[in-house]
């Protein structure tokens, strides 16, 4: 989850004024949205969220509506790799497993 810093233009001031907050905390960017539209509401300031990093985990694929995530062939892998595979995201399966039961369970 990226991390937001808030800055604050207090509006109907002689000059509008810009306060930057700087504290920072997660959320997403719905919550941010919804924070910004109460703030503005109750107190007639505008506030406006800043990423201030980006949450880049290469570990985790993200699709969007272009680039589908694909799955992995595992008809292709080998018995050890589809082992492999199943103890990395923690799947329990039977040590004699066949190939064929050991693509099931991979494919969830």
């Amino acid at each position: 989850m990226p991390k937001y810093t808030a800055n604050i233009t207090f509006k109907g001031l002689k000059e509008n004024r810009i306060y930057e907050v700087g504290e920072e905390f997660e959320m997403t960017e719905d919550r941010a949205k919804e924070l910004i539209a109460n703030i503005k509401k109750d107190h007639g300031v505008t506030v406006v969220f800043t990423p201030v990093e980006e949450d880049t985990d290469p570990t985790e694929e993200v699709a969007t509506e272009d680039e589908p995530i694909e799955e992995p062939d595992f008809t292709t892998y080998k018995v050890q790799e589809l082992k492999d595979y199943l103890d990395s995201v923690d799947i329990e399966y039977d040590s004699k497993a066949t190939k064929a039961e050991l693509i099931k369970l991979a494919e969830g």
